[in-house]
């Protein structure tokens, strides 16, 4: 794992290490798991983050920033998710504790920015390894903890109909009332979650030009919420 993240290191382009601001940022990582490798792409401008979660022609996310809302294309279906922010109403568990461990190992940093690795549990479950770049990126950071926490309450919705046996802690924290804590020591150049699934960072551009409408949605496309989903 710590070879893998060297040649991660070794691989960001000289436009990584510019402190211009810019107007939008492309983000590309690696995503192993079961299924294979596949990449992840993102844009962050300051209005918008939109998402490509392997191979585009299945479709993408957009996520409006200032609304809080988040729409889920898909090309197949000429449909578009959109979820909205909602407040999360479910119970929290009795027994919820979490703990950050912060490893002891050297990592080089990216961007003259130190790299730490840390380890995320609850109720002594390992439920993340993030390696966090501290200072790194930071508008790209925020970007993705508003998302994560506009996810949230839906993700909420849903454990609603899950069995008590089936919920796991640790999706419970990361995914509803914790969403954005494996943002919160940097931006994550790599993590790892309880199922082994790993993303990791391959490179980063700023003042990325990109096409008029980018942000956009097919205005063609039947737009549907949650409760339409599967009637």
């Amino acid at each position: 794992m710590k070879r893998a993240l060297f040649l991660l290191l070794a691989a960001l382009t000289p436009a990584a290490c510019t402190d211009k601001p810019s107007p939008t940022i492309f983000l590309s990582f690696t995503e192993s798991g079961p299924d294979g490798d596949y990449p992840v792409r993102m844009l962050v401008s300051e209005k918008f983050l939109r998402i490509e979660d392997g191979d585009t022609r299945d479709g993408f996310i957009v996520f409006e920033r200032a609304a809080r809302t988040i729409y889920s294309v898909s090309h197949s279906g000429k449909s578009t998710l959109v979820l909205h922010a909602r407040p999360v109403t479910l119970a929290m568990p009795k027994q919820f504790e979490h703990r950050v461990l912060r490893e002891k190992e050297t990592l080089p940093s990216v961007d003259g920015k130190s790299v730490a690795h840390y380890r995320l549990l609850t109720n002594g479950e390992r439920c993340f390894d993030v390696y966090a770049a501290d200072g790194l990126l930071p508008e790209a950071v925020a970007a993705l903890r508003e998302y994560h926490e506009t996810l949230a309450g839906e993700q909420a919705a849903m454990q609603t109909t899950m069995p008590a046996g089936m919920q796991s802690a640790c999706d419970l924290a990361d995914q509803v009332f914790l969403p954005a804590r494996h943002l919160a020591h940097g931006f994550p150049v790599r993590q790892v979650n309880r199922a082994s699934v790993t993303r990791q960072l391959v490179s980063y551009q700023r003042d990325v030009p990109v096409e008029k409408g980018i942000f956009g949605v097919p205005k063609d496309y039947k737009q549907m919420s949650p409760t339409d989903v599967g009637k």
